[in-house]
């Protein structure tokens, strides 16, 4: 296992260390299996099928934890980890920010004109 040290602010160190204490966890422990739910959740339907053991059993304990509270395992993490909730239209507007970009730009690197795009001459 590898040693890190991290920088968080006052007060969520102090909300982690309350959480994991009432999880009977260390705080080391506590933000270990914090992030190991996060890189879970996070990751493509794909690679799911590819999750470790570990990462099994802490998904389904985020899964568990969220279905007692009456929370999506999403909303849970980010109040375990002290960060808004992401909203519905935020999480579209990611995904379409995060789509395929359109290469609009010539050789010169300059974009076209609206005649150029319209394909039409102006009078």
């Amino acid at each position: 296992m590898k040693n890190v040290t991290i920088s968080v602010d006052d007060e969520l160190a102090a909300r982690a260390r309350v959480e994991a204490a009432k999880q009977g966890k260390s705080l080391s422990r506590y933000v270990s299996e914090a992030v190991r739910i996060a890189m879970v959740e996070t990751r493509p339907a794909a690679e799911l099928r590819e999750v470790s053991p570990d990462d099994r059993v802490a998904l389904d304990k985020l899964r568990s934890e969220a279905t007692m509270r009456g929370v999506a395992p999403r909303d849970l993490l980010s109040d375990l980890l002290g960060e808004p909730r992401p909203t519905r239209q935020m999480t579209a507007m990611e995904r379409f920010l995060a789509g395929p970009t359109l290469d609009l730009l010539d050789e010169n690197g300059k974009a076209p004109t609206r005649d150029q795009i319209y394909d039409r001459d102006l009078p």
